[in-house]
């Protein structure tokens, strides 16, 4: 699949990205501006159902990338392609953060859980409540951010787009 294909199947998706951008994030080089570009988690997860592959699989290196990649990598359903699908993957995205922060043993508060992650990522208590509550849908948590949660939580990143349990602490 070409970046022209790839950028035009995230358009259709409603996902904002342009194929210079794509361009930049594929070769992790500076933009126009000379800042290195951090994907959406809202991208990561378009581009996962486009490729049809698992969202980590662009967050681990690969010796070589096409041993790497599935069979049939690069073949388009388009049944799969909808917002709606990307749209309840984020959605769990905040009740799996609160559950994991709340965990038996952990129970940290917004703010312990952003000095966890200030560490990796610039974080504030504040953020981490707009994550948990889905603020703008999560449209605009970044791959960077994820990466940190799932080191803080030590789990993987699908870990926070499954269904969450329910709470009983």
């Amino acid at each position: 699949m070409t970046q022209v294909e790839l950028v035009k199947c995230l358009k259709e998706m409603g996902l904002k990205i342009s194929q210079t951008n794509l361009s930049f994030l594929e070769r992790g080089v500076p933009n126009s501006n000379q800042t290195l570009l951090s994907a959406s988690v809202h991208l990561l997860l378009g581009c996962a159902k486009v490729l049809h592959v698992e969202p980590e699989w662009f967050l681990t290196e690969h010796v070589n990338i096409f041993d790497a990649l599935p069979k049939d990598f690069g073949i388009i359903r388009t049944e799969s392609l909808s917002p709606e699908n990307i749209d309840t993957d984020l959605a769990n995205l905040g009740p799996n953060i609160l559950e994991l922060r709340l965990k038996p043993g952990r129970g940290w508060t917004q703010g312990e859980l952003a000095e966890n992650v200030r560490e990796r990522v610039r974080m504030s208590g504040w953020r981490v409540m707009q994550i948990e509550n889905g603020w703008n849908q999560n449209r605009y948590v970044t791959v960077d951010q994820l990466m940190a949660f799932a080191e803080v939580f030590e789990v993987t990143v699908d870990t926070f787009f499954r269904k969450p349990r329910v709470l009983s602490f």
